[in-house]
């Protein structure tokens, strides 16, 4: 598992309370299943790596790079939602996201605190309690590692 930072735009941390595994299945009529696996890979190693660094950012990251939606500088998935494509408005969309989230543009986090910073904001869904049992089980994997 290679250790490079993984650059996340702002709106993308959303998919932090989704367990990975459930995104391949979820995300498939939206993406397809081969940009599904990558977005899956992605999220995967933020979950399961505490000390997987993370930089946020307002502008294509790497879960847009092989996005199917992804034309040169544009975004066409917000537009099928009635949303904007300009780039401009997604950065505004990033930042507003960024703040109501807790989290600076350009900022770099390791994984674990980034998601102690995010997961207040969530709130205790149903699908935020199944993600914090996938991670609690990624602790006690790591700490019996240690033993």
């Amino acid at each position: 598992m290679t250790n490079k930072t993984i650059k996340l735009r702002a709106h993308h941390l959303r998919l932090l309370n989704v367990l990975p595994d459930d995104i391949v299945t979820d995300f498939i009529p939206q993406y397809g299943i081969s940009h599904s696996r990558v977005i899956r890979r992605i999220v995967g190693r933020i979950l399961e790596n505490g000390s997987q660094l993370v930089k946020i950012v307002a502008e294509f990251d790497d879960i847009c790079q092989e996005c199917p939606h992804r034309h040169n500088r544009y975004c066409t998935f917000s537009k099928r939602y009635g949303g904007s494509t300009a780039p401009s408005e997604l950065v505004e969309y990033d930042q507003r996201v960024a703040r109501e989230l807790g989290v600076e543009i350009d900022e770099v986090l390791t994984s674990d605190q980034l998601l102690k910073r995010i997961f207040p904001k969530f709130g205790r869904t149903a699908e935020f309690e199944r993600v914090q049992d996938y991670i609690s089980q990624r602790e006690k994997v790591r700490i019996e590692s240690y033993m």
